[in-house]
């Protein structure tokens, strides 16, 4: 089965910066999304490896990992892109 490592990063407070004492993270399994979520997952994936700039002024950004046979992949996403079941996993932690 393949997770799916989530992290909230950026907004107005910074989650996730070096100087950060918040951290949002979580994870999800991906057969535990439904067909749609895991399509929409996919295609955020296949997308060209560009900034995907918010909607939403001091928007959130989601930076999302998965773990392939090419090896780690990696993307950073603007919250409105992302499944709320997605969003839902992460929880906040002080650091």
């Amino acid at each position: 089965m393949a997770k799916l490592q989530v992290e909230r990063i950026g907004g107005l407070p910074g989650f996730g910066g070096a100087r950060s004492h918040l951290r949002s993270r979580g994870e999800v399994e991906l057969t535990d999304l439904s067909a749609a979520d895991q399509q929409a997952v996919e295609s955020l994936f296949q997308l060209p490896d560009k900034p995907r700039p918010s909607q939403m002024r001091d928007g959130f950004q989601y930076r999302i990992t998965r773990n392939t046979a090419k090896g780690i992949e990696t993307i950073v996403v603007p919250e409105e892109a992302l499944p709320s079941t997605l969003r839902g996993c992460v929880k906040d932690e002080i650091v």
